[in-house]
């Protein structure tokens, strides 16, 4: 069993590191009162991603979104094994696909899943926070690149990968786009934002809370918060 220090570096590694329980107290709070989701291009969801792994940071706001979509990547490949198999040898490079190759076949996305439950001390399909993460970004967010493939005429459809924009953005565009019939109208940009702003300031701003709570029952019982 691990012990609470241990706990506390899956998501705190460079204050544990260097024993600065402070720190975390600091960043706990921060995670909730000064959330907001920046959502990079999908190169610096890559950087937030080994900064946490290699205990270079922690958990901060700036990459809580990056962290979240990998894991809801892997719970739903979790869920069906099957689900990625649009992400194809041969059709990743330069295009959005590439950061589905990185999550799922450097196993960066099972890591940060497990990362999740070990400090939660619980099975994320018991999170319900986490649980309405995954619905959304299923429905919203990765299923329209499924749907794409079949939508799109080839050319158009790389054209669409190659946005240099996030996974996440990426495929709430691609569903507007859809949905509407069209490319960059004004309803397009209305939906997008609208579910955009779901996520960052509703769902993810929930799941934070989880985290933080989680954070302060530690330090707690280390005796640094009363």
């Amino acid at each position: 069993m691990k012990s609470l220090e241990e706990k506390l570096a899956l998501l705190y590694p460079f204050s544990i590191k260097e024993g600065e329980y402070e720190w975390i107290v600091n960043k706990m709070k921060k995670l909730v009162k000064d959330y907001h989701a920046e959502p990079y291009f999908d190169r610096h969801m890559r950087e937030s991603i080994d900064d946490l792994l290699s205990g270079e940071y922690d958990i901060a706001p700036k990459m809580l979104d990056d962290l979240v979509v990998a894991a809801v990547v892997y719970e739903l490949y979790r869920r069906d094994p099957t689900y990625f198999d649009f992400v194809k040898p041969g059709n990743v490079a330069d295009t959005a696909l590439e950061t589905f190759d990185y999550l799922l076949n450097q196993g960066k996305a099972r890591e940060v899943y497990r990362r999740f439950e070990e400090f939660l001390e619980k099975p994320l399909s018991q999170v319900p926070e986490f649980q309405r993460l995954v619905e959304f970004l299923d429905k919203y967010a990765f299923t329209p690149y499924k749907e794409g493939i079949k939508h799109y005429d080839p050319e158009l459809w790389r054209k669409l990968l190659d946005r240099n924009g996030t996974i996440l953005g990426d495929g709430i565009a691609i569903y507007t786009e859809i949905k509407n019939g069209g490319i960059g109208s004004k309803r397009d940009r209305y939906e997008y934002r609208r579910l955009m702003d779901k996520f960052e300031n509703e769902l993810l701003p929930d799941f934070a809370k989880v985290i933080a709570k989680k954070t302060e029952e530690y330090l707690k019982k280390l005796g640094v918060m009363e």
